[in-house]
């Protein structure tokens, strides 16, 4: 394995790789650095320039990422994937392909990979508009819950998350995983959200605490814009001793949000059911395919 032309992921490489991704704009929670750094440490991440553009890999997962920048032809992006492959001496395949890409090309595609996706990697895209509204009678059940939020905690405030509150919000985040996965703070969730709160400032992350009126956290959102008007919600915490305060916290977000953004990208639900219909209820807009892109066996020049 060869690691010599691969560099890791840094913050100073922050505005570089945001020059790179904005060239095609994508709502992709993996077209964002914020989350390809605080994730980097999980999935051994590392990444090359090839003509201009970016291409990161995810070691522990053999993917690359679909190249940040203006588009490869398919046997370039072939060609780079097998040049690659070589030197780290492991089989890649490309992860994160956007759908236009897919559509534009299947038929040269065809002749080099298997194209495949799944719902698990789908992202959920809200309107931050119809969620801060909760109108219609799809958003019944969230409504009520948050009523039931409002009776369980009068007087409950939403306030941003700064230098001052950063470390209460990251004992609380802490605190949640730990109640979900007894005894594992080390696990992959804990040590993303360690590194964002590391670094907050330098990824321009931004988030709001649900506090009541004692200041008690009872849930806190972490995000930060993927592009002008989406807004990517990397981790989101609450109580959940406390009913409707998981509610509460995702529609005071878009509220907190209706005059900056148009969208919220939820992330996955990387197919736990209990996830799947949590942000299904919300009624996203759309769900968001990625392929994969996985080399035909045999096919190798």
């Amino acid at each position: 394995m060869n690691l010599d032309r691969l560099k890791r992921v840094t913050i100073d490489k922050r505005e570089a790789f945001e020059a790179a991704l904005a060239v095609q704009q994508r709502l992709s929670c993996e077209s964002n650095f914020a989350n390809i750094f605080m994730w980097s440490e999980v999935y051994d991440t590392y990444y090359t320039e090839i003509n201009s553009r970016i291409v990161v890999l995810n070691l522990k997962v053999a993917a690359l990422l679909f190249p940040f920048g203006q588009w490869f032809e398919p046997a370039q992006l072939e060609q780079h994937r097998a040049d690659l492959s070589a030197t780290m001496g492991i089989d890649l395949s490309w992860g994160d392909v956007p759908r236009e890409y897919i559509e534009t090309h299947a038929a040269a595609l065809c002749q080099y990979y298997i194209i495949s996706t799944t719902p698990d990697e789908d992202d959920y895209i809200l309107s931050v508009e119809n969620l801060a509204e909760l109108s219609g009678r799809g958003h019944q059940n969230t409504r009520r819950l948050i009523r039931q939020f409002g009776e369980q905690v009068p007087g409950w405030r939403l306030i941003e998350i700064t230098l001052d509150n950063s470390e209460l919000a990251r004992q609380f985040a802490m605190a949640q995983i730990e109640a979900e996965r007894p005894g594992d703070f080390l696990d992959d969730e804990s040590l993303a959200i360690t590194r964002a709160f590391n670094n907050f400032s330098q990824l321009g992350l931004e988030g709001v605490l649900l506090i009541s009126p004692s200041g008690e956290p009872q849930a806190f959102s972490v995000y930060s814009f993927t592009r002008p008007d989406t807004c990517n919600v990397h981790f989101e915490k609450a109580d959940r001793q406390i009913r409707g305060a998981a509610q509460t916290i995702r529609v005071s977000l878009a509220q907190h949000l209706l005059q900056r953004a148009k969208w919220i990208n939820l992330e996955q639900d990387l197919g736990n059911p209990g996830l799947r219909r949590s942000k299904a209820s919300y009624m996203p807009e759309q769900l968001l395919p990625r392929y994969r892109l996985s080399k035909i066996a045999g096919t190798e020049k």
